[in-house]
């Protein structure tokens, strides 16, 4: 029963409804297109005197570069803003934040700057295509796109950081084919400015650091905004892993803590569908092997392993992430013990981002 249901479930959503979501995004080019004229991109940054080298080569090598760049420094206390400096552009803006604090705070301060009727906001630690601007100008207009974000990890143990975020986008993605999406990215996110001051509601989340795309979201889903999801490969941006462990709970974290605020029907659902299944395949196994029935328990690992393994396939084949694919038949084992992990952490980590607790009031630095 639990292999047909759960069968039913993967194969129907996931796999489906990545087939659906690709038939909407073949309409996303036929319409009014966007200009790189018409275009503003925002990088707000904290201490990425590491990344920012990395991310203007990138600029620097587009074919095509939007009218505008501001970046926004939230109260860096490296040499992140003089490496700007060294390899100012006519069309680069530099802002600091002085009053206030925080990621959605530095956006904000972007955004009274900007002449543009579309925003592009990027993190300071992405790396994308010479081709990404061009490639943007062949989308037409909409109110919000959710671009795709890839984490890149070098050590076995990070690659295996980018697995759950990869089913998260693939999961959201399949959302998006049968209704909508429920997650979107930050660093990799264009939309309307016009749309966005109409539907934007701050005061209700100006208390949480972090959380400036699930809230911005939430927002245009309530304005019954045009929202769509791209996966096109030229349009993806890349960042890394977390280097740690302790650095990839904090992160998990944080993405769990903005969620719960956010307070969507349709991801408490999901997230419970999702723990259900978990705990009754966890159950069954230990059944079994209670009774010493080890070729069932080896056969409903199998089978659970090979739907995954098949749901996921659509996304993951689309950006070649072979070796993380095939990472779900550990991850089957691994993954209840992470999920406990993150419920014993829970109720008591106050997860911290760019050297703050998340919860911090984004004002009096």
């Amino acid at each position: 029963m639990f292999v047909i249901f759960y069968g039913l479930f993967v194969l129907v959503f996931l796999f489906i409804g990545s087939f659906l979501q690709r038939k909407k995004e073949s309409r996303f080019y036929a319409g009014k297109k966007l200009t790189v004229d018409n275009i503003t991109l925002l990088v707000p940054y904290r201490n990425e005197y590491s990344n920012l080298n990395n991310f203007l080569a990138c600029l620097e090598k587009s074919s095509l570069k939007p009218i505008q760049v501001i970046f926004i420094d939230d109260h860096s206390s490296d040499n992140s803003t003089e490496i700007i400096k060294q390899r100012m552009k006519p069309e680069y803006l530099l802002l600091r934040l002085t009053q206030t604090l925080g990621k959605k705070e530095a956006l904000r301060e972007g955004i009274s700057h900007v002449q543009s009727e579309f925003i592009l906001t990027m993190d300071a630690d992405v790396k994308f295509s010479a081709d990404y601007f061009e490639m943007l100008t062949r989308l037409e207009e909409s109110d919000l796109y959710l671009l795709p974000v890839v984490l890149k990890g070098r050590s076995t143990l990070q690659i295996f950081f980018e697995l759950d975020l990869l089913m998260v986008n693939a999961i959201n993605t399949a959302l998006y084919g049968w209704a909508r999406p429920i997650v979107g990215s930050g660093a990799n996110l264009l939309f309307k400015k016009e749309k966005f001051f109409k539907a934007d509601r701050y005061e209700t989340h100006r208390h949480v650091m972090s959380g400036d795309d699930i809230y911005l979201l939430r927002d245009f889903r309530k304005a019954k905004a045009d929202i769509r999801v791209v996966l096109n490969n030229r349009l993806v941006v890349y960042s890394d892993t977390p280097s740690s462990l302790a650095g990839y709970f904090h992160q998990r974290l944080r993405w769990i803590s903005k969620t719960r605020h956010v307070k969507d029907h349709l991801a408490t659902f999901l997230g419970l569908i999702q723990t259900l299944f978990v705990l009754s395949f966890c159950l069954l196994l230990i059944f079994f092997l209670s009774y010493g029935d080890y070729t069932t328990v080896f056969g409903l690992f199998c089978i659970k392993t090979l739907i995954d393994l098949i749901g996921f396939l659509p996304y993951f084949s689309y950006f070649r992430s072979w070796k993380q694919l095939f990472m779900l038949i550990p991850y089957q084992l691994i993954y209840p013990i992470y999920l406990l992990i993150l419920g014993v952490l829970l109720p008591f980590i106050r997860p911290i981002w760019k050297q703050r607790i998340t919860t911090t009031r984004l004002q009096n630095p």
